[in-house]
């Protein structure tokens, strides 16, 4: 099936799993236990020319604006923060911004403005811990966000995970942390900014993981599995270094346990967790971190990008649903 009629099935399916129209589509099994191996779809007719081996990636369509919703506020500001992957990736959101108003602090680039007439500021990491610290930090700063969603691209480190999946981070940790031996790196926790020791891993948000598997499982609720990328859970490592590598890859996978690696999420993790602000991670695993990891990444990243960005829309669509919910006026 060409990937524009995949994308006007997740349209569909989308809105069916959040209750605005009626109709059936599928989504993937698995949306919320932890990353395994189901067995696939069908191939597809990619849009670029296939390449043997090669299996073509599901685009999920753009929701409108309407179904976009800020985040219940938590601080005084009561905006929700988005933080993209790089500035193509920041464009998904700033398409569906309304009252779009860039600010520059530090340098850095924000957009602020509405989605669906809540207050939301958006900007991108550019890749790298020091940079996703940089950026994470103007923003606590800047604009006090009531919690923080990143979005963006990973690599996979275990063969159940494939590219055009979605990663729910669990968990994220750091993968290149430690004492370097003759024997291999030796983990050890990260360290504030008093040399205190910080948790090896850092948990996402329970309410926001919540509304996370909740917009799974109403995908999952449609019938054709073909129409949306599949979700897992897991656990997330970053590091600066981009592995290609199978070697390095196995070795990370089997010292860290870890699902996916990207380059950024667990220094915002470790800022989110210090400011105890909440915080979601949501990955579009564009590669599978080998040596074929580079030609996969730019191959596949605008998709995979994109998919991810629309989930995380869909997510806050459902916090904001279970807020008005909550309500004690209702």
């Amino acid at each position: 099936m060409h990937i524009r009629q995949r994308a006007l099935q997740f349209c569909l399916a989308l809105a069916v799993g959040l209750g605005t129209i009626p109709g059936s589509l599928a989504a993937p099994s698995n949306n919320t236990g932890r990353a395994t191996a189901p067995a696939r779809s069908g191939t597809t007719r990619a849009p670029k020319p296939t390449v043997p081996g090669k299996t073509p990636l599901r685009r999920l369509a753009r929701p409108d604006s309407a179904a976009f919703g800020a985040l219940p506020s938590g601080r005084s500001s009561g905006i929700a923060g988005l933080l993209a992957g790089n500035s193509a990736d920041l464009l998904v959101f700033e398409r569906l911004m309304e009252r779009r108003v860039t600010t520059t602090v530090r340098g850095i680039r924000f957009v602020t403005g509405e989605l669906a007439g809540e207050p939301v500021v958006a900007a991108a990491c550019a890749g790298g811990k020091l940079n996703a610290a940089l950026v994470t930090t103007a923003l606590i700063e800047k604009f006090q966000p009531a919690e923080i969603v990143l979005t963006g691209t990973a690599g996979a480190l275990k063969a159940a995970l494939a590219p055009g999946d979605l990663l729910v981070a669990e968990r994220t940790a750091f993968f290149d942390i430690g004492l370097l031996g003759p024997d291999g790196l030796q983990p050890q926790s990260p360290l504030d900014s008093s040399g205190d020791e910080l948790p090896m891993h850092f948990t996402a948000d329970r309410r926001m993981l919540a509304a996370a598997a909740a917009v799974a499982r109403e995908l999952s609720a449609t019938r054709s599995k073909a129409s949306v990328p599949r979700i897992v859970r897991g656990l997330l490592v970053s590091g600066d270094s981009f592995i290609a590598s199978t070697r390095h890859r196995d070795e990370i996978a089997a010292r860290t346990g870890g699902e996916a690696v990207d380059s950024d999420a667990a220094a915002v993790a470790q800022i989110c967790a210090q400011e105890r602000l909440p915080l979601l991670i949501v990955r579009g695993i564009s590669h599978r971190a080998g040596e074929q990891a580079v030609e996969e990444h730019r191959r596949n990243r605008s998709v995979v990008a994109g998919n991810c960005a629309r989930y995380v829309a869909a997510v806050l669509q459902r916090l904001k649903a279970s807020r008005v919910t909550s309500s004690p006026n209702r």
